[in-house]
């Protein structure tokens, strides 16, 4: 059975009923209610940051006589009976507003807000309450960065969901006012992935121009190579598994000598089972052969960018200064002879 979403339809509403808040989900609930009353009338959501229309008459001006003083000019209420038809549809929008708001509040909510006289006020209190103030702002966008640097996937998890919290978290971060670059987004997604990646994404590293690729692209190159990164995976001994298990175990000073053992014993079986080994050694070198290809296409124009991309790849490259590029190629190579070092027992 397929897995159900936890947000309700009550809190997604409807054409005719607003989305009912739920606390945890507010900045989804800001955005549907928005446009919920966006729909409802294109100036409705004037009356969240402004006061009730009032309708008035402006008095002129009346100058000094002899006998009377001059009475400067003043507004007073316009009388409904000479509202025209646009005056009486604006007249009822601010009440029709603060109606809607009230519809989508929930009883433990709306207890602390029914003191709002107008929709300006409840919704005013209602950003105060549940967004918090500036140093609110302020942790949550901090919040983000934290999470962003510390991305990456889940054991288990497969690449479409790994790459589906990836835009989760890139939105998240853009709400909070933290942008990054597709060459940032596209890099922290290839660390992110597991040990079983690691060529590949050394290889996507070097030859690709991921400044000039988005983080869909990225995710199109990989999906292509996912067959065959997992039938490596589920082998056992084959020279990925050998990588995937030295470069998980560096680093971790606190291991004991059984897992020792058990490396030593995976190591020594590689070395018995030369026919596995082969086989395992030509799917890799197949695997290769697979992301250089893809890499010709992208660069040709044949893959995800076509013309369109490639002529928006010239154009942004002239842009960048010579020295700037170079010194671009010197770090993402010097990454790669870093990662190279690190993983030499």
């Amino acid at each position: 059975m397929a897995n159900v979403s936890n947000t309700s339809f009550m809190s997604i509403g409807s054409q005719c009923k607003p989305p009912t808040l739920v606390r945890e989900e507010f900045q989804q609930w800001k955005i549907r209610m928005i446009n919920f009353l966006e729909g409802i009338h294109p100036r409705i959501t004037e009356f969240l940051h402004n006061p009730p229309y009032v309708l008035v008459n402006l008095i002129p001006l009346v100058p000094a006589t002899a006998t009377t003083p001059e009475v400067p000019e003043f507004y007073q209420p316009k009388p409904q009976d000479n509202w025209d038809d646009e005056e009486k549809e604006l007249a009822t929008l601010a009440p029709k507003c603060k109606r809607l708001l009230i519809m989508a509040l929930p009883n433990d909510i709306f207890m602390s807000l029914d003191h709002c006289d107008t929709a300006k006020d409840l919704w005013s209190e209602l950003l105060r309450q549940l967004e918090g103030g500036i140093a609110s702002l302020k942790n949550n966008k901090t919040m983000c960065i934290n999470e962003y640097h510390e991305f990456k996937a889940m054991k288990g998890e497969s690449l479409r969901d790994t790459y589906s919290r990836m835009n989760v978290l890139i939105n998240k971060c853009k709400k909070s006012g933290v942008i990054r670059t597709n060459e940032d987004n596209n890099l922290l997604f290839l660390k992110g992935l597991g040990t079983e990646w690691l060529n590949v994404t050394r290889s996507m590293r070097t030859n690709l121009d991921l400044e000039f690729m988005s983080l869909a692209e990225t995710f199109g190159t990989l999906a292509s190579l996912e067959p065959q990164v997992i039938h490596l995976k589920s082998s056992i001994g084959g020279p990925l598994a050998l990588i995937a298990e030295d470069h998980k175990g560096k680093g971790d000073r606190k291991k004991t000598e059984e897992k020792k053992k058990k490396k030593k014993s995976v190591v020594i079986e590689a070395d018995d089972d030369d026919g596995s080994s082969s086989e395992e050694e030509m799917s890799m070198k197949e695997m290769m052969k697979t992301l250089v290809s893809f890499t010709r296409d992208v660069r040709r124009g044949a893959f995800g960018g076509s013309k369109k991309y490639e002529r928006k790849r010239k154009d942004e490259k002239k842009g960048y200064d010579r020295g700037s590029f170079e010194r671009r190629e010197f770090e993402r190579k010097s990454d790669v002879r870093n990662d190279e070092a690190k993983e030499e027992p």
